[in-house]
């Protein structure tokens, strides 16, 4: 279990981590999260009930899920405005095109 001065070392080195990475990783999390979920679905068919262990591995797997999901949506303001400021360096924006 992570205590709080770890989780906040976590969100500082996320928050200078680029998007692509942070989303990477929550893609690669998500991936993981679908895969525990769908054999908690597969042993509740089959019992009717879902396992405490299986139950534990989500929800583990679901809190970095969610800090990844917080980094994304800190930095989305930062993109929008990015994006707001035209890239001259590139040929479409000056008008040529290839």
């Amino acid at each position: 279990m992570q205590t709080n001065d770890n989780r906040d070392q976590d969100e500082r080195l996320r928050a200078r981590m680029p998007t692509r990475t942070i989303a990477a990783e929550m893609m690669t999390t998500f991936e993981a999260l679908k895969a525990a979920n769908d054999a908690r679905i597969e042993k509740i068919e089959k019992r009717q009930a879902a396992d405490t262990l299986l139950k534990a591995k989500l929800k583990k797997i679901e809190t970095p899920l969610d800090r990844h999901r917080s980094a994304l949506e800190q930095a989305r303001p930062a993109l929008i405005r990015a994006r707001a400021i035209p890239n001259t360096s590139r040929p479409e924006a000056q008008g040529v095109c290839s």
